[in-house]
C-alpha cells in the first residue's frame, strides 16, 4: 500500500502551512516552497515559518525531503551546516533566478509583506504564468521536480504534464497581489441593515 503512495505526486497545497520535522524538532504552520527552473527541476527549497516569522533556504539534494505515508509528518533532512537564513546576497540571488508556485501569496501578506526579500520573491511566483484555469501544481514525491499541473476545463479537471515553455522568459515584471472578491449584500439584507442603522 505504501509503495503505491511513494509513486504518487505531492501537491503544492499539501506543503502549505503543514507540520514539518527537522533534526531538532517539529515546526507547525510551515510552508515549503520548492524553487525550480523552467524545465521543472527543483534547485532549492524555501521554508516559510509563520510563528515566529522566518525565511530560510537550502539547496535541493536527493533525500532532503521524505514522507513515509499520507498521515506522516513531512521530514526535512538538512545538511550539516543547516538551512541558510534568507539575507541579501547569494542565497536570495539564487532564488531570484528560479520559480515557485504560491497561489496563496504567502510572502505578500503579513508578517512578510515588508520583508526585504518579498519584492524579489514575488517576481518568482509563476502562478500567473501558467495556463489559464490552473488549479493545482504537483511535484514528484521526493520534490526533485515538478510533476504536473491540474487545469479546469469544463466540468472535469485535467492533469497536464509539465512543459518548460510555460516559464520561458525573464522575471521582468513584479507580480501584484490579486484583489480579493468583495462581499456584496443581497439587496434584501442591505435594506434591512439600513433600516436597523437608521432606527
Amino acid at each position: 500500500m505504501w509503495s503505491l503512495f511513494a509513486s504518487l505526486p505531492i501537491t503544492a497545497k499539501s506543503l502549505h502551512r503543514c507540520r514539518v520535522r527537522f533534526d531538532d524538532g517539529e515546526v507547525w504552520r510551515t510552508s515549503l516552497f520548492p524553487f525550480f527552473d523552467a524545465n521543472g527541476e527543483v534547485k532549492s527549497l524555501l521554508f516559510v515559518r509563520q510563528e515566529p516569522p522566518d525565511l530560510c533556504s537550502v539547496g535541493f539534494y536527493e533525500g532532503v525531503f521524505e514522507q513515509a505515508h499520507p498521515w506522516a509528518t513531512k521530514r526535512v533532512l538538512l545538511p550539516s551546516e543547516g538551512a541558510i537564513a534568507l539575507e541579501p546576497g547569494h542565497a536570495l540571488d539564487r532564488l531570484a533566478q528560479l520559480w515557485h508556485y504560491d497561489p496563496w501569496w504567502v510572502l505578500a501578506k503579513p508578517p512578510f509583506a515588508d520583508h526585504f526579500a518579498t519584492p524579489t520573491l514575488k517576481r518568482t511566483n509563476c502562478v500567473d504564468r501558467l495556463p489559464a484555469h490552473t488549479e493545482a501544481l504537483a511535484f514528484e514525491r521526493n520534490l526533485s521536480r515538478v510533476h504536473s499541473i491540474q487545469v479546469r476545463r469544463g466540468d472535469e479537471p485535467e492533469s497536464l504534464a509539465w512543459e518548460s515553455e510555460w516559464l520561458r522568459g525573464d522575471h521582468d515584471e513584479e507580480m501584484t497581489l490579486p484583489e480579493r472578491p468583495r462581499w456584496v449584500l443581497d439587496p434584501l439584507w442591505a435594506d434591512v441593515t439600513r433600516r436597523r442603522m437608521s432606527g
